[in-house]
């Protein structure tokens, strides 16, 4: 079930004259703090439904101590805040609460302000617990592997590997042309694994001037000033986390040394005193293109290569899986509606198939900047095909014939890809055909997932029909 939405300020009291009287509940509404009653524990749980932030019971509820009252609200209710109140003779009984899950307990009688500072502290308590609740899950959906979108054979292979990697700590080269995804996957990769409460630095060797790369990843002794705070260099503030070289292609020869010098024995000198101090982290890498041929004629460290390479993973371009481009249209434009705050905008069967026939030389980066483009701009909740309109790369072969887009979606057999059509079969029925709870599984949307049932012509066997 999902938990009711919190109001604000609402107080429901498991009423006992103990709580009442001894609490000076009359207090609380003066105070803004809208009080409601109910007579027993059970009666409670069924108003919670309603949405409150603090429950206020005594140390025995329906005839049993709070101790294992709790559990029921904390299961149905995980945001409502609990407070327990009991008498001296009971103070036990209120440790114990706090032990199982309680916010806080309070000793009756009291006086009315020790009454109104607990309330507020337990609703400051509860309102940091939640928005701590929603950031985290904030960042695990920015950071979960339904962000590599995609159920084209090469992305659920790709997946499958990165899934297995990212609770280790070898080092990766993501390699894939521009704006496919790799800092994305690498970030996904860090998050699943055991240093997500680390930092993830990235450094792009492409955006720093060669002459400053070396003074950023290891600092000067000399720029530290005890007065105001020493300046920490990238490899330090990566400490503990994941190190994510992108564009490492382009990193100057004579840093390619010195990092290399560094991977192979990770230690740096801080402070004025030149004490050696151990760096542990992961390493990942990002490039677009092969670095092999650079070594010949010494553009390209070998040594570095093979401590940033212990594993390759390649991110396909998007020219190269067409199937997923209607997946990440609905992505992409679902996540727009998030960011924006803006009413969902649907996009028609004229402008999917223009951007179907689009040979996306940018990437599902361009894929976002142009449905975001067109999202901000058109008339009405739904893009249509003049909404759409493609910058910044031209030419000839930028718009592909449908009759060579669908060449690519075939495989050597000459058999339409069927990989996508089975993944979704199988997960219609894993979930007995609930669209809702599929399209979440699948990570696109019910529009979404209802074309694809239409053009893969899925339907639900007879003796899976419900009576």
């Amino acid at each position: 079930m999902t938990p009711p939405p919190i109001c604000q300020n609402r107080i429901l009291i498991v009423d006992n004259p103990a709580i009442v009287d001894g609490l000076q509940v009359t207090a609380l509404t003066e105070e803004n703090m809208p009080v409601e009653h109910v007579q027993s524990g059970n009666e409670a749980l069924s108003r919670l439904e309603e949405g409150f932030e603090l429950l206020i019971v005594p140390d025995n509820v329906d005839g049993m101590p709070v101790a294992d009252y709790l559990p029921r609200v904390q299961r149905r209710f995980p945001k409502t805040g609990v407070i327990v109140v009991t008498t001296p003779a009971n103070v036990d009984l209120g440790a114990a609460a706090l032990e199982a899950g309680a916010t806080d307990y309070l000793v009756a009688p009291t006086t009315p302000a020790a009454t109104i500072a607990a309330v507020r502290r337990a609703l400051k308590l509860i309102q940091m617990k939640n928005e701590l609740v929603v950031l985290r899950q904030t960042v695990a959906m920015a950071n979960g592997f339904d962000n590599l979108v995609g159920l084209s054979e090469s992305m659920i292979k790709l997946k499958e590997t990165a899934r297995k990697l990212a609770p280790t700590d070898i080092s990766v080269l993501i390699s894939g042309s521009s704006g496919s995804g790799k800092e994305l996957l690498a970030r996904v990769m860090h998050h699943h694994s055991r240093r997500r409460t680390g930092a993830f630095v990235a450094v792009d060797f492409s955006a720093i001037p060669e002459e400053s790369v070396a003074r950023v990843l290891f600092g000067h002794d000399e720029e530290r000033s005890t007065s105001d705070g020493s300046i920490e260099s990238l490899l330090e503030k990566a400490d503990g986390g994941t190190l994510f070289f992108d564009n490492v292609d382009r990193a100057p020869i004579s840093v390619q040394k010195k990092l290399a010098q560094f991977l192979r024995d990770p230690t740096i000198i801080t402070g004025a005193t030149q004490i050696k101090r151990k760096i542990e982290m992961r390493v990942m890498a990002a490039t677009s293109q092969d670095l092999t041929p650079m070594f010949a004629d010494g553009r390209y460290d070998p040594e570095l290569y093979r401590l940033i390479s212990e594993m390759k993973l390649h991110l396909p371009p998007l020219s190269e899986r067409p199937e997923d481009i209607e997946l990440l249209i609905d992505y992409l434009l679902r996540r727009w509606q998030e960011e924006s705050g803006r009413e969902l905008v649907t996009i028609s069967p004229g402008a999917i198939e223009k951007l179907l026939a689009y040979r996306w030389p940018g990437n599902v980066r361009e894929l976002d900047n142009c449905l975001r483009r067109a999202a901000t701009l058109c008339r009405d909740n739904m893009l249509h095909t003049q909404d759409i309109s493609f910058f910044g790369h031209g030419g000839p072969d930028v718009v592909v014939r449908r009759e060579h887009r669908m060449l690519h979606t075939r495989r050597p057999s000459g058999r339409l890809d069927d990989t996508q059509r089975s993944i979704i079969a199988r997960a219609l029925e894993d979930n007995n055909w609930n669209f809702t709870q599929t399209a979440q599984e699948l990570g696109i949307g019910r529009t979404t997932l209802w074309r694809k049932v239409k053009k893969y012509r899925l339907t639900k066997e007879p003796s899976e029909i419900e009576a």
